[in-house]
């Protein structure tokens, strides 16, 4: 036998190089095979072809075994039917809503309109046409002004749609399959005919749990398929009602644009509404629209799968509850949730819910009765109390010098600005703007540093930034919380205008302008400004706590505040990162970043 051969398949390798080593070794190992030149060409190729095929195979069978789990599978079929296992549905694509108001003057004698369900309207978005439909029908009566006033309407972006299908028990396998991936399953409305001559539909529901069905329970499930389609199962007269031979099932959908619809402003009806002239309508747009989505990703499925098994429909824990309102709430950017023992003063029994939305600042009431209606109540603990808090933001203020070689660059002081600006914005947008996400500013200041290969360095300071409208000439107290610690001196205020203080006899000069700024030791006070510069202090307003974050001020009455009626209050951090805490979000206003480009001699 020669040196260094094996009489045994090294089957521990599958890499090409070492199993053709291998398969070259056992041959060589063998005495029919004396005297062959394994490397001559014939041999090597027959090798070759060998270790090909083992590799091969090797590498197939492993694939196979990714897809077996959760973890490591690749092709979205084997992380949705993993998902499925654990009765985990993906999130389809989600259609954009807005609200309207629709007045119609009258111009017959009719004392009823009706506005119907599906009735098409279009929006312009970046000079793209998105279509939007009413998601029921609307009635009104004429009012006394001879108008037939629709107060709110809810508009959802896509096309409406019936599909038919008939059931046929001689088709061994049938399937009820959605003809297309961009239907929103929300707006899924399933019907039964008892047979084509009979006109009775009986209405199904969406059944995710099969613990309360019975046998003529009316209710279907659904299921993501191949081309991320979605298939409608139904019962088997054991758990829930079973379809019989020549019913037929109607279901309609509305096929959706998902997040590209969003922010639609101004809607146009496609025909005359309620059959009145054209010229006899007015909307107006309450709630431009928002919420719409793109359908779940393989990773947020892969993600959301686990979290939701482990849940078990239950909301006990945090993160449970972020899970339900997340995949059950579809205009929610960010939840932050936590319990009424983490607030200062503790508050037992309660869970407090706080909502980003896709589009704006906070919530409406009407969505808050909803997810706690529809979503919270339906899997907490009887006796929590659910209470929401909207979100406080806390807006940073960025100013930056940045300074270039312009020997290294054919750019100008504006293109670098621009950069830099860019980066800034961009660096908000990606890594700030939701529940738990901090500042870092070495990583803001690698950015603007990466925005320019020219850049030799920058100098960039922030501010926080709280933003507040007062009741305008009334004496009221204010808290704001930045939870990260101020730097001593650092705090100041948009200007306002006061006209009066009832805590002093003589009333100010009508039209003064003040700011407010700190002391140094804790306290806030009322500053009358001079020309460009704010004189003696007039009064105390407030006190801050340093360490802590937090501001009050005591009896504030300004008169005016800015266009809007707003005030700024603004401050340093003692420290370098931000963090915020429960309901707090940093976030970079494009109109509070300033950059300024400096050419530096090489």
């Amino acid at each position: 036998m020669a040196k260094g051969t094996s009489t045994k398949m090294n089957v521990g390798y599958l890499d090409f190089d070492t199993i053709k080593a291998s398969l070259r070794d056992y041959l060589r190992s063998q005495s029919i095979f004396k005297g062959y030149d394994f490397e001559g060409p014939a041999l090597s190729v027959l090798l070759d072809t060998l270790a090909y095929n083992t590799h091969l195979f090797g590498f197939y069978l492993n694939m196979i075994g990714n897809e077996m789990f959760l973890d490591s599978a690749n092709l979205r079929s084997s992380v949705v039917s993993l998902a499925k296992m654990v009765n985990y549905t993906p999130r389809s694509i989600t259609a954009a809503q807005a609200r309207v108001s629709i007045d119609i003057t009258r111009t017959d004698s009719s004392p009823v309109a009706v506005i119907e369900k599906a009735t098409n309207f279009s929006s312009n978005i970046d000079g793209k046409v998105y279509n939007f439909v009413t998601d029921r029908a609307y009635g009104a009566t004429v009012d006394s002004n001879g108008k037939f006033s629709f107060p709110d309407v809810t508009l959802i972006n896509g096309t409406a749609y019936t599909y038919r299908i008939i059931v046929d028990k001689s088709l061994p396998m049938q399937r009820f399959l959605l003809p297309n991936a961009n239907i929103d399953t929300r707006t899924l409305t399933v019907r039964v005919q008892r047979s084509v001559s009979d006109s009775v539909l009986e209405t199904y529901i969406l059944a995710d749990t099969i613990l309360e069905l019975k046998s003529d329970t009316r209710a279907y499930f659904l299921q993501e398929v191949e081309d991320q389609k979605f298939e409608l199962t139904f019962g088997d007269g054991i758990i829930g009602k079973a379809l019989v031979d020549g019913n037929v099932v109607v279901i309609d959908y509305i096929l959706t644009d998902g997040f590209v619809a969003n922010g639609a402003s101004s809607f146009t009806p496609l025909a005359p509404l309620a059959n009145y002239p054209a010229n006899a309508t007015v909307i107006t747009t309450l709630v431009s629209s928002a919420g719409g989505l793109n359908a779940e990703t393989t990773e947020q499925v892969r993600f959301a799968a686990p979290k939701n098994f482990q849940a078990q429909r239950r909301a006990v824990t945090v993160s449970d509850y972020v899970l339900a309102i997340e995949q059950n709430y579809t205009n929610a950017d960010s939840v932050a949730v936590w319990g009424g023992e983490e607030s200062d003063p503790p508050q037992y029994g309660k869970v407090f819910i706080s909502i980003k939305p896709v589009d704006g600042y906070v919530i409406t009431d009407n969505a808050k009765t909803l997810v706690v209606n529809n979503v919270v109540r339906k899997m907490n603990v009887v006796s929590v109390i659910p209470e929401f808090i909207d979100p406080d933001y806390t807006f940073l203020i960025v100013t930056t010098k940045v300074r270039y070689n312009p020997s290294n660059t054919f750019k100008t002081d504006g293109d670098i600005q621009n950069g830099a600006y860019t980066a800034i914005i961009d660096y908000s947008v990606e890594e700030l703007d939701r529940f738990d996400k901090e500042f870092r500013y070495s990583r803001l200041l690698t950015e603007i540093d990466n925005s320019d290969s020219s850049i030799v360095n920058n100098q960039t300071s922030i501010k926080m930034k709280k933003t507040f409208k007062p009741i305008l000439d009334v004496a009221t107290n204010y808290d704001f919380d930045v939870y990260n610690p101020i730097l001593e001196g650092s705090v100041s205020s948009s200007s306002f205008i006061v006209v009066h203080d009832p805590l002093l006899l003589l009333p100010y000069v009508n039209g003064n302008t003040y700011t407010i700024a700190d002391d140094r030791n804790g306290k806030l006070f009322l500053y009358q400004q001079g020309i460009g510069i704010p004189l003696a202090p007039v009064r105390e307003v407030g006190t801050i706590d340093y360490e802590k974050g937090k501001i009050h001020l005591n009896r504030f009455m300004p008169y005016t505040g800015d266009a809007s009626g707003a005030i700024d209050i603004i401050m340093s951090p003692k420290l370098n990162d931000v963090t915020p805490t429960k309901n707090n979000i940093l976030f970079i206003k494009p109109q509070d970043v300033s950059v300024t480009a400096i050419p530096v001699a090489s």
